[in-house]
């Protein structure tokens, strides 16, 4: 049998309390009616006293099983619902051999009540769920006053072991104490079973903590990686514009060097070259302001891209505009896809969608890239959006090289590979997949080597609410 430390074993004993809860009121109040219904067998079996057995079925028994399954419904009692439940064997048991004790010699039920014993040793652990300890007491009490009674009562064994009534003796304990073995056979194998289920549970939990921790690090290690591209792109989108303004400010700066030298001088000096010259500088002054303000523009066009893209600064679910966010990835990648990759979008007339704005970019940003990426050449990417049924739909569709039939079956799920010689992770589209589960949507891939790739994401127009 499994054993636990302290700690665990009183997490068993409170998880056996609250899963044998159910069984031990039905036992209970099957119990009181069991031994109810036994009573008119009184009558037949103790003709002489079976109002004596009466009393102690409806005054002692009965109404102690009926307040032992009242006490369970109180949550000070229902933390000792096994000595509660040993209070209720004991006390079915016990009133049988009571019932034995007060019977006449001559009345049937003098020799064959003992078989009532044997049934409430095995109700004991099958009904109300005894564990192997508790049952293993109540045995041995029940056993043992059933053999006080047997030998000083019925004096089973007053003319010797073998004479006279030795056999009865001999007959009754071998079914009682066989039942007794049984009975503790079966307690100890279904108590066995709690512990493993109580461990496999208990270990199982601890797995889905540690999954869902992971899964929190994934979905960390993705944004990452996401903001990664993210400042890769704007880096690239930057970089020119900066090159303009500086280029444009150092012209600037010298354009007016000049036209300060030339105010320095004499205008009855200034000749047709000169003033040539000076209107040259000014065009190149205007010019350049002009660079520098579409420079600037670029500048602010791109930075609030990126803006929209990470929503640093909005609630975690708000309205949110999907052909929008497509778009911003788009500019975002437009490093990677060039002039290699063609990109064709048609975008339907959408309603915003509720939504955790951050997951949904992160969602496009990983389908979009996973189809530059399948694309190592040139090719096309195809994006069309829709809205019907109270559903948004996506479908981003590629000519790159395609997704092989027995990695499509894994996709969702994550995998192991060995590459080089090491073995390789591969998360696939779980972060992608479980972004979706959580806004209740679906996403769905068709794919065939070598034939490009189809990942179609429906998402329902409240597709999210704000977590509290």
């Amino acid at each position: 049998m499994d054993k636990f430390d302290s700690q665990r074993e009183a997490q068993f004993r409170a998880d056996y309390a609250v899963t044998s809860l159910t069984n031990v009121r039905f036992g209970l109040a099957l119990g009181a009616t069991l031994y109810g219904l036994f009573a008119p067998l009184d009558v037949w079996m103790l003709p002489e006293s079976w109002r004596q057995a009466h009393l102690i079925r409806f005054m002692v028994v009965v109404p102690v099983c009926l307040g032992a399954l009242a006490l369970t419904f109180t949550q000070r009692i229902r933390r000792h619902l096994q000595e509660l439940v040993v209070v209720f064997v004991l006390f079915a048991g016990l009133g049988i051999v009571c019932m034995i004790l007060v019977s006449q010699e001559q009345e049937p039920g003098f020799r064959y009540y003992y078989a009532g014993l044997m049934l409430v040793l095995t109700y004991s652990f099958t009904v109300v769920r005894l564990r192997f300890r508790a049952t293993a007491v109540c045995c041995i009490v029940i056993i043992i006053a059933y053999e006080f009674v047997a030998v000083l009562d019925q004096r089973l064994l007053s003319e010797g072991f073998l004479q006279g009534r030795g056999p009865i003796f001999i007959n009754n304990n071998f079914f009682l104490v066989s039942a007794g073995v049984i009975t503790l056979i079966g307690a100890y194998v279904l108590e066995d079973y709690s512990r493993k289920d109580f461990r496999q549970r208990n270990e199982l939990a601890i797995a889905l903590e540690e999954l869902r921790v992971m899964q929190a690090q994934l979905v960390q290690s993705e944004r990452t990686s996401a903001t990664a591209n993210i400042v890769a792109g704007l880096l690239h989108e930057l970089n020119n514009p900066i090159g303009a303004i500086v280029g444009a400010a150092d012209v600037v700066y010298r354009g007016a060097q000049q036209l300060g030298l030339e105010d320095r001088k004499d205008t009855s000096q200034i000749n047709q070259e000169q003033i040539r010259k000076h209107s040259k500088t000014i065009s190149a002054i205007r010019t350049s302001a002009t660079a520098l303000k579409d420079a600037t523009e670029r500048v602010k066009q791109t930075l609030d891209v990126l803006k929209r893209f990470t929503h640093l600064d909005q609630a975690q679910s708000e309205d949110y505009d999907l052909n929008q966010a497509l778009a911003d990835c788009l500019t975002l990648l437009a490093r990677e896809t060039g002039d290699r990759i063609t990109v064709n979008t048609e975008f339907g007339e959408l309603p915003t969608i509720r939504c955790r704005a951050s997951e949904i970019n992160q969602l496009l940003m990983s389908v979009l890239k996973n189809a530059v990426e399948a694309i190592p050449t040139s090719g096309e990417i195809d994006i069309r959006t829709s809205a019907r049924e109270g559903s948004l739909h996506i479908d981003i569709m590629d000519t790159g090289v395609g997704i092989p039939e027995e990695r499509l079956k894994n996709l969702f799920t994550p995998s192991f590979a060995r590459e080089r010689g090491r073995v390789k992770l591969s998360l696939g589209l779980m972060t992608s997949h479980s972004i979706v589960q959580r806004h209740r949507g679906e996403i769905a891939v068709e794919s065939k080597q070598g034939a490009g790739t189809r990942v179609h994401i429906r998402l329902p127009e409240t597709a999210a609410q704000d977590r509290r």
